[in-house]
């Protein structure tokens, strides 16, 4: 059996909701066969238009409860939290669970494999000490300081190399 592998992607728009951390996206990864698989101009298999407006209309359904999961969010956690873990396995149950209960054909279009996009956060520390109230604020100034030092060592060694 020859298949296809067709890759879609989930901007995930986090609108006026403070996810500091969030992922950038979602991207599915299926296999078809040749009847459900058009080649682009590019050379990238997509699915054919009627079912890729199938599929655009499932995660239409997705993002409209992708929206009302991240309102439900609390912003901060007073505890040490893995929240935000739950958050995206909900999401990402719920996407999987609509592709394959509505879009999925078996053994002819089927999900392989569900990634989460960028560089993202599962654990919150909690807001109950000074240092976990500050944690961003100085998470940032950290990183900053080293980047300086490393620049700094960098500079020192290519002078150290001129003389």
């Amino acid at each position: 059996m020859e298949a296809q592998l067709v890759q879609f992607h989930i901007e995930l728009n986090y609108g006026n909701i403070q996810m500091p951390h969030g992922p950038q996206g979602i991207n599915l990864e299926f296999l078809a066969v040749d009847k459900y698989v058009a080649i682009n101009q590019q050379g990238i298999p997509q699915f054919k238009e009627t079912y890729g407006e199938k599929l655009t209309a499932i995660i239409k359904k997705f993002e409209e409860f992708c929206g009302f999961q991240l309102k439900q969010a609390p912003d901060v956690h007073p505890t040490p939290s893995f929240h935000r873990l739950e958050i995206y396995n909900d999401l990402l149950k719920y996407i999987v669970n609509l592709i394959q209960d509505q879009f999925n054909v078996a053994n002819e279009m089927e999900l392989i494999d569900v990634h989460l996009i960028g560089d993202f956060s599962v654990y919150q520390g909690g807001q109950a000490t000074s240092l976990q109230k500050e944690a961003n604020r100085l998470r940032v100034a950290s990183i900053q300081a080293t980047q300086q030092r490393l620049m700094a060592l960098k500079a020192q060694a290519n002078q150290a190399k001129t003389n």
